[in-house]
């Protein structure tokens, strides 16, 4: 299971932790993971650690801006919602600025 986890400081938690993977980083808070369910619920039980699905992400303080966009977008990648001109060419018929 993916799960983008935001860590307050640290990460060597994450990195020391048997089945936890890091699958992209955006140091110092931002790490997506690949990891067992439970491993993910344990994590978000940690002093300083959430789990996106848990928490919003605008309440938390120690959030740079570009952290904020890596988030946006990760969940934008994971929604299911079809987007304008999906998977066309930059090229094609109709699809202008």
């Amino acid at each position: 299971m993916q799960e983008l986890v935001i860590v307050e400081s640290g990460a060597e938690r994450l990195k020391r932790r048997h089945g936890v993977h890091i699958l992209q980083q955006l140091p110092p808070h931002i790490y997506v993971v690949d990891a067992a369910a439970e491993t993910i619920e344990d994590l978000g039980k940690e002093q300083g650690t959430w789990v996106l699905s848990d928490v919003d992400p605008n309440e938390l303080a120690i959030l740079s801006d570009d952290e904020r966009l890596f988030i946006e977008a990760w969940r934008r990648r994971r929604s299911t919602e079809t987007r304008v001109f999906e998977g066309m060419n930059w090229g094609a018929f109709g699809k202008g600025p």
